[in-house]
């Protein structure tokens, strides 16, 4: 549908304009910052990326003891109370049974499809709140939750019964499941397409989940640390408090708003009049009609994933193509990690000090690829996908469309293809390699892998009007939460019935996954990505 551009209240809207208009000195003005007030928005949210990836990973193996700790102590309550001790701590030998091993499991397994239901959820709200009061606020409250979150946690160490305290944990699961660092990064991510230029976009994109990366690979070690240092499970949870609260005034007085009230407001009248021209009879019960709006804003992002009729009538099944590739492909790679932890630990009886070799090894060289390599790549090989955007049509009939970009589209396309088809063969890789020299290469190319989730991500921001692409971003997160929650039920399952006599098979089927979801990649069009085009 083309844009209106003699209407006022639809400005025209090109996508290399970023939402938060830059000021000649490209940077922020405001004298009470002093040093900082030409830092770019872009540089600005780093510190957010690393503390929301680094608070929400910091307490992660404080968390996994805890949660054997009530998983063993509910088992006793129930089974043997009389083997309790007296003061109410169970030994970590009391709890090396099979019966507890596998609860344990169980739990752990309900902790990941309740993580990524959760996210389904949160993206949506994340993508109401930030369209209607900002990015900014929106990451207040994601912070706030995941403090709060902490503080029960905190709280379930001083209750008396097992039950209680699973009771306090749930609660604190919840709200973790809801703003954890997914969400937060995903915000993160819709605060970079509003201030960075098409040109600039997928870099921007790649380096900010460099940063978020970086995050989590240094609070990992951190964390143990802390909590093997302290003796205690509770230090760890007041770093991780801190960290968010100090995020949390660093949010309040130097992170500039990158969805300003114009711009809310001038997507509130597109808003308006959509309704006005889609506008439906009420139900005749009123609970029924508020139960229908509840769902409807519940799930108003995935609308917009819909086909939309081009401007020479055809359909654009652009979006539709991004969800399906999203879906598949993180349901054969988000349980791919876990499931070569437990590999390398059952077959090759890895120690502590492998395990965490091999994770460094992961993050590090996903760091460097974000952050380096990405970036890189991107400009070495614009020159070999200059092009000119134009409206195909008769110039009488139509006008020229605006000039997009300077790069094909199709420069994000054939990297995230190749990003996929990598982690297919060094999963495989991985899989089969039999020496810990091999393996630690094999997941350093797995790391190397990981450019496809920002770039994809530029692609998709690249499918909507600037003042849209919050919302865009937020459908395709929540199909990416539904494939979260299903890959560790089907992957899961399948290398539990297959760890014993065909372990590999589970690295395999995930090769042949991302592959299938990748080759849809190519039915996406550069012509269909947004453009501009004016009417008569």
């Amino acid at each position: 549908m083309a844009n209106d551009t003699n209407n006022p209240s639809f400005p025209a809207q090109s996508e290399q304009t970023p939402l938060l208009e830059r000021q000649p000195n490209d940077g922020i003005q405001s004298s009470s910052l002093g040093a900082i007030k030409y830092i770019t928005p872009a540089i600005l949210v780093i510190p957010i990326a690393v503390a929301s990836r680094f608070s929400g990973q910091l307490p992660v193996t404080t968390f996994l003891q805890i949660i054997l700790k009530v998983v063993c102590k509910l088992w006793y309550e129930r089974n043997d109370p009389n083997s309790i001790p007296l003061d109410g701590r169970i030994p970590e030998s009391l709890c090396a049974r099979p019966e507890i091993d596998h609860n344990y499991a169980f739990t752990i397994s309900l902790l990941e499809i309740m993580e990524g239901a959760g996210a389904t959820v949160a993206c949506s709200a994340a993508s109401y709140f930030a369209s209607r009061y900002g990015r900014k606020p929106t990451m207040l409250i994601a912070f706030i939750s995941v403090i709060l979150s902490y503080a029960l946690t905190v709280a379930s160490e001083f209750v008396a019964t097992a039950t209680a305290e699973a009771l306090l944990l749930v609660l604190s699961m919840t709200f973790q499941a809801v703003s954890g660092s997914l969400v937060t990064g995903f915000i993160a991510n819709m605060y970079i397409v509003d201030v960075s230029t098409v040109e600039e976009r997928t870099i921007a994109l790649s380096t900010i989940n460099g940063w978020w990366t970086f995050g989590g690979a240094i609070s990992y070690t951190l964390g143990g640390l802390i909590t093997t240092k302290s003796n205690g499970s509770i230090l760890v949870y007041l770093v991780a408090i801190s960290m968010l609260s100090l995020s949390c005034i660093y949010i309040v007085f130097i992170l500039p708003e990158s969805f300003p009230e114009e711009k809310r407001a001038e997507l509130r009248l597109q808003r308006s009049a959509s309704k006005r021209v889609a506008s439906e009879p009420r139900p005749r019960s009123p609970a029924l009609w508020r139960a229908m709006t509840a769902l409807t804003v519940a799930f108003e992002p995935i609308k917009k994933l819909s086909p939309q009729r081009k401007w020479n009538g055809k359909y654009n099944w652009r979006l539709v193509y991004c969800a399906a590739h999203v879906l598949i492909t993180q349901i054969g790679s988000r349980y791919a990690p876990v499931a070569l932890v437990i590999y390398y630990t059952t077959r090759y009886s890895y120690s502590p000090a492998q395990t965490g070799y091999m994770l460094s090894t992961l993050f590090l060289s996903s760091v460097f690829t974000l952050t380096t390599i990405i970036p890189l790549v991107v400009r070495l090989m614009r020159p070999f996908y200059k092009r000119r955007t134009a409206i195909v049509g008769q110039a009488e009939a139509i006008s020229p469309a605006k000039e997009v970009a300077e790069t094909s589209g199709n420069l994000e396309l054939h990297i995230v293809f190749g990003s996929w088809v990598l982690a297919a063969l060094s999963m495989i890789f991985a899989a089969t390699t039999s020496t810990f020299p091999r393996q630690l290469f094999a997941v350093m190319c797995v790391g190397m892998s990981t450019g496809h989730v920002p770039v994809f991500r530029s692609v998709v921001a690249a499918s909507a009007e600037p003042l849209m692409q919050g919302e865009i971003m937020a459908a395709v997160e929540m199909v990416a939460s539904v494939g979260t929650t299903l890959s560790p039920i089907i992957m899961g399952t399948m290398l539990t019935m297959t760890v014993a006599t065909l372990p590999q098979l589970v690295f395999y089927v995930h090769g042949v996954i991302v592959v299938s979801g990748a080759f849809i990649l190519f039915f996406i069009r550069d012509s269909d990505r947004y453009q501009t085009h004016l009417s008569l």
